[in-house]
């Protein structure tokens, strides 16, 4: 390799960032963008994994110690709650390690992304043996792990508590006995939504540690100038997302997403309502992500194929003969709130869609 003293990398990466500038470089066709992103999911669905793990097993924790009170406390519905302060502990470690690593990996990408277009597109590859570390310690780094590792626990033990105040407050609304609290709020702490939760959590987590990285990277290039954001539109993004899409802002600045707030009563899970970067809110995907009860258990209903045995409204599975795939369009979606006492669910379908009562 060619030896380039200090001043003459510094030349060079100052020529590369006034070319790039000038003349605006970016991935180039299509079959560049599918390579960015097969790579993208290579680097990062291993780790996704392996967090929906972790989290599921501090789910499965947070469960055992609950139904641990239950058992000690039998008649005293107000000592079932977990210990705030120690999972606040638990999920802030596990949720440090895990976004600093991935922020770490994906602002190195970003930076490494950066100089080989600029090599393709003013030199030899040969020609420049110069690389650009991603700098952990910049304050901007330590300022979005901070933030993160703050909101993120607070969250998921807030939902936690809320959930299981929700199912005392419906019993106790209903008249129900303190064997039928205890087997409401056991059940609603079971494995399917230990399962479902730390899905959800580990995939949102996922999604913004790497475009956080990503972001800080293009930051520490002194290259990239701005971003926008895309959505790959179809019959399950929700009007939220699609609203977002083609938005434009300055690296390292938010997205306005005002008009959001003012047409949805949109809460975003952001300090005052900012929006960074992706994801606007966990499964943005409606009906794609929605679970269908199979022969083999519950599945996302996108999951779904021809010859799966799945459940109907007439309590007996039956065999998938089609699939009915909609094409690209703007499909008009109703949201739908059930109440029963003072627990909520709600429902999103598109306009057409049968629903089953029991009257």
């Amino acid at each position: 390799m060619l030896k380039i003293d200090d001043s003459t990398i510094i030349k060079i990466v100052d020529e590369i960032v006034k070319r790039i500038k000038n003349k605006g470089n970016n991935l180039q066709n299509e079959e560049e963008l599918i390579e960015f992103w097969k790579n993208y999911i290579k680097r990062v669905d291993p780790q996704e994994k392996k967090y929906i793990e972790t989290i599921r097993k501090l789910l499965t924790r947070q469960a055992k110690e609950v139904f641990d009170k239950i058992k000690r406390y039998p008649n005293n519905y107000k000592e079932w709650m977990f210990d705030r302060k120690k999972w606040l502990r638990e999920f802030a470690d596990v949720e440090a390690k895990f976004i600093t690593k991935l922020i770490k990996q994906e602002g190195q990408k970003a930076i490494d992304l950066v100089l080989k277009l600029s090599r393709k597109s003013y030199y030899k590859a040969e020609e420049i043996p110069i690389s650009i570390a991603f700098d952990v310690y910049n304050p901007e780094v330590t300022e979005a792990l901070v933030t993160q590792t703050t909101r993120f626990p607070a969250g998921v033990v807030g939902t936690s508590e809320e959930i299981i105040r929700r199912e005392i407050a419906n019993g106790l609304e209903l008249g129900e006995s303190i064997d039928k609290l205890k087997k409401r709020v056991t059940g609603r702490l079971g494995p399917t939504y230990i399962k479902n939760r730390s899905e959800m959590i580990a995939r949102s987590e996922t999604i913004y540690a790497s475009n956080a990285g990503a972001e800080l990277g293009y930051m520490q290039s002194g290259v990239v100038e701005g971003k926008k954001w895309l959505i790959a539109d179809d019959e399950r993004t929700c009007d939220l997302c699609r609203d977002m899409d083609g938005r434009t802002a300055i690296i390292g600045s938010t997205f306005d997403i005002e008009s959001l707030k003012e047409d949805y009563g949109w809460k975003f899970d952001y300090s005052e309502g900012e929006m960074p970067f992706p994801p606007l809110h966990p499964r943005c995907l409606i009906d794609g992500q929605i679970k269908i009860y199979t022969s083999k258990g519950w599945r996302p209903i996108r999951d779904i194929i021809i010859g799966d045995l799945v459940l109907t409204h007439k309590g007996r599975f039956k065999k998938v003969t089609q699939l009915h795939q909609t094409p690209k369009q703007e499909p008009k979606v109703v949201k739908l709130v059930l109440e029963s006492g003072r627990q909520q669910t709600k429902l999103t379908v598109t306009d057409n869609h049968p629903i089953l009562i029991d009257d």
